[in-house]
């Protein structure tokens, strides 16, 4: 009598270990769009923090550095929109900064290969629409913010005009 009863829940579990493992995708993509203050933003960075773990050539780490940086301008435009705090901001422009820094280190490494060029390129790009991005920060900012927002922003182009010139003097 017992295994009569173990069979009818045997067509299940396969159902519901399907139903767990796509609940648990569709957090995970969700959490993709996420920003910071929102309850999946710690899956997001776990999973960014996965996608480096499992990036094994120096190639691969700098992309995924330049796309969890690429993602982090995108976030910064959501932010301004929400008028997100300064101490928010200044987390996600760090933690872009912070992935362009490794991703140049990468690079640096590989500029004899045939896609460093594309990727520095790809740095460089990422550095000009982060200026963009906190000149529109900056411009929605609060009267009382926008010093700031205004370090930040001079910051950020002192660090994209080291990165330019070093660039120029080859």
């Amino acid at each position: 009598m017992n295994t009569r009863h173990n069979r009818g829940f045997a067509p299940i579990v396969p159902a519901v270990i399907i139903g767990l493992v796509a609940l648990m995708g569709g957090t995970v993509a969700t959490a993709q769009i996420s920003l910071p203050g929102s309850p999946l933003y710690g899956i997001k960075t776990a999973t960014e923090r996965a996608r480096l773990a499992i990036a094994l050539s120096d190639e691969n780490k700098a992309k995924t550095h330049l796309s969890i940086a690429a993602d982090k301008l995108r976030e910064l435009e959501e932010l301004s929109d929400k008028n997100a705090s300064l101490e928010t901001i200044e987390k996600v422009e760090a933690s872009f900064e912070e992935n362009q820094s490794k991703a140049k280190g990468y690079i640096g490494s590989r500029e004899k290969e045939v896609d460093a060029p594309k990727l520095s390129q790809k740095l460089d790009d990422n550095s000009v629409k982060n200026e963009e991005v906190l000149t529109l920060v900056h411009d929605k900012a609060p009267e009382q913010a926008k010093p700031a927002f205004k370090n930040i922003l001079e910051r950020v182009k002192g660090n994209h005009k080291e990165t330019t010139g070093s660039k120029d003097n080859k």
